[in-house]
């Protein structure tokens, strides 16, 4: 069964918080309406805490605005994934940040779609807050899951499963085990090799130099890609 409109932007959203690569960028909305302007008094207050918190470097900050839940979970299996997550979230340009937010329905299937890829909320987000930060023109767009108890609005980061949490073990000893092939064939590649991909990258055709090596080197497109990349950085 295909997942609805709704629940499909979701796993998008959640994606993004498990991937290492610009994790929170994301636009679009969760639920059926679209993200309003008018925030109550408290959601502005969660907000500008938030985008305070995010822009600098302090991560107990950042910390004291996350829900308990979310807290519990950062338990020592976890804490190399925790760390890179809120990593990603801090130090970010904020000035001219918009707000919006959306009020989750309550038939959105979010423990299903977070289940479906090995992440659990510890308590159910009522909202979602969209921040659209001035990423350098990129439209990025930070997606805050929030939910208010006793008064006090919480972001709630879903927490990984032992299945999760083992898939990106073996996703980051992968990565580190083709980052050291590519800097072994960069180091023996052969100086006509060189030159030529050399002359594609100073011409912007990246694309064309990660095809060009792949086939003279008959490596996979992942590994000609990191190669390039090395390449890329001694020509600057």
């Amino acid at each position: 069964m295909r997942p609805t409109t709704s629940v499909a932007v979701v796993i998008a959203a959640l994606v993004a918080m498990t991937t290492s690569v610009h994790a929170q960028a994301f636009r679009g909305r969760i639920g059926s309406v679209l993200p309003t302007t008018q925030l109550t008094r408290p959601q502005a207050e969660f907000a500008a805490r938030y985008l305070a918190a995010i822009e600098g470097r302090d991560l107990g900050e950042y910390k004291r605005l996350l829900h308990p839940g979310s807290l519990g979970c950062m338990r020592k299996a976890a804490e190399d994934y925790f760390a890179q997550k809120l990593a990603q979230r801090q130090g970010r340009p904020v000035h001219g940040a918009r707000t919006t937010i959306e009020s989750l329905p309550p038939a959105l299937a979010l423990d299903v779609a977070a289940a479906g890829i090995g992440l659990r909320f510890p308590s159910r987000p009522s909202h979602a807050f969209h921040f659209d930060l001035p990423a350098g023109g990129s439209g990025e767009t930070l997606v805050v899951f929030g939910v208010v108890e006793d008064g006090w609005w919480y972001e709630v980061l879903p927490c990984p499963g032992d299945r999760l949490l083992g898939e990106l073990r073996a996703a980051r000893a992968r990565a580190a085990k083709d980052s050291a092939t590519a800097r072994k064939l960069l180091a023996s590649m052969q100086d006509t090799v060189r030159v030529e991909l050399l002359g594609l990258i100073r011409e912007g055709r990246l694309a064309t130099a990660m095809r060009r090596y792949s086939d003279v080197s008959r490596v996979e497109p992942e590994i000609a890609k990191r190669v390039i990349e090395l390449l890329e950085a001694t020509a600057r």
